[in-house]
Parts: structure tokens; sequence; C-alpha cells
């Protein structure tokens, strides 16, 4: 994603209340991991290597985990990222 980690994370946080979940979330380093019905949401930064300095903040998301929230969640965050986009 061409958006900097905490865009992510505001975004996805918002994502998780429209769907009406309880978020609980965690630093890790560099990460946050926002945790929320059963799954695990990992934002952090993309590692810093060759052409990353190219296209600009790069920002890596993990859903992890496992339910019917999954898919809701997965598609939430798709749109909310194209409509930023676009």
């Amino acid at each position: 994603m061409a958006f900097v980690p905490d865009e992510v994370a505001a975004g996805v946080t918002e994502v998780l209340a429209g769907l009406g979940v309880t978020i609980r979330s965690e630093r890790l380093g560099d990460r946050l991991v926002l945790h929320a019905g059963g799954l695990a949401v990992s934002i952090g930064p993309v590692s810093s290597g060759p052409g990353t300095e190219l296209f600009g903040p790069r920002t890596l998301l993990v859903v992890s985990g496992e339910g019917d929230l999954v898919e809701p969640l997965k598609a939430a965050i798709r749109t909310r990222f194209l409509r930023v986009m676009g």
C-alpha cells in the first residue's frame, strides 16, 4: 500500500468500528496490531530496500485469523483504500 502506517491504522480502525466489533490495539516494535472478533490485523512499514524509496511510504497489512469476520473485513479494507486512492 502506498500509505504511511498511521493512515492505514486509522482507516482499518474505522472499518472495524463500522463492522461493530470491539477493538484492542497493541504496539509491537514498529507495528500496530489490532485485535477484533478473533482476528489480528498487523500494520507496519515495509522494510527499506532497493526501490522502496522510489515509491514513497509503503505499508504492510496482514489479516490473521478465522471466522465470519475475515471476508467482510478484507472487502471493507479494499473498498476503503480504493476510495482513498481514486
